[in-house]
């Protein structure tokens, strides 16, 4: 695959195919597990093309790895915030529960791809 420039200098249309690929792993990964994720299925879900999937990513598993990361990020980012407002204790911990619990709520998918991610690799568990 050509190596493309960051997602920030693609244009509008690209920046929107890619998120939709991404968005598609996450939830055919989160809906049927990772045993399920293959170009196919997240085209599908993506309603692109499979040559528009080999455009931004080599193929399922750097798909897989810039969603885990942009997710990784994401969460880390929300519990720095808390981490901020809140010092040691009780309150910082409900925080950052209840962080979890509405990320669940409002992102399903979400949830249900970040465990499917840590039942498919046996190291997961220990990072976390």
């Amino acid at each position: 695959m050509a190596q493309l420039p960051p997602p920030e200098f693609l244009t509008a249309k690209a920046r929107k195919t890619r998120a939709a690929l991404l968005d598609a792993t996450r939830d055919v990964i989160g809906k049927d597990g990772v045993q399920a994720a293959n170009v196919r299925a997240i085209c599908t879900m993506a309603k692109v093309g499979r040559t528009s999937f080999y455009t931004y990513f080599d193929d399922v598993d750097s798909a897989l790895a810039e969603l885990a990361t942009q997710q990784a990020e994401h969460i880390k980012a929300e519990f720095n915030r808390l981490h901020a407002q809140q010092s040691r204790g009780r309150d910082r911990l409900r925080a950052c529960l209840v962080m979890i619990f509405e990320l669940a709520k409002r992102e399903p998918e979400t949830v249900m791809f970040l465990t499917s991610i840590a039942d498919s690799d046996a190291t997961v568990p220990a990072l976390v």
